[in-house]
């Protein structure tokens, strides 16, 4: 949530490479309206909330956890799972409902 137009970001992160074959990787983003003048965007640039709707700013957080098992040297597994908390400028201007993101996936590199 929260596509890269007019907002404001917090993002830090945490990457540990816990034995020779599995990593973890954790984030939160957390966002803002530049000003409470401007509209709230998805990432794709689609119109969420419109301007005005709300005077808060507070978008939302999104945590983020993955871990990466490097399988042998040509493949990787990985799962991740995110969650957006909306912040009071979607709660308090419309319907804000919490998303999940899960992740499940291989990689072979050639």
């Amino acid at each position: 949530m929260g596509g890269p137009v007019n907002r404001t970001n917090v993002h830090p992160t945490l990457d540990l490479q816990l034995t020779h074959r599995l990593s973890a990787f954790v984030d939160v983003d957390v966002f803002w309206r530049t000003r409470n003048t401007d509209g709230i965007y998805a990432t794709d640039g689609e119109l969420v909330r419109a301007a005005f709707s709300t005077p808060s700013r507070y978008v939302g957080a999104q945590p983020w956890g993955e871990l990466d098992w490097f399988i042998g040297p040509y493949l990787r597994a990985e799962v991740a799972y995110g969650h957006f908390f909306p912040g009071t400028a979607i709660t308090d201007s419309g319907p804000g409902l919490a998303m999940n993101y899960l992740l499940v996936s291989t990689t072979f590199t050639f």
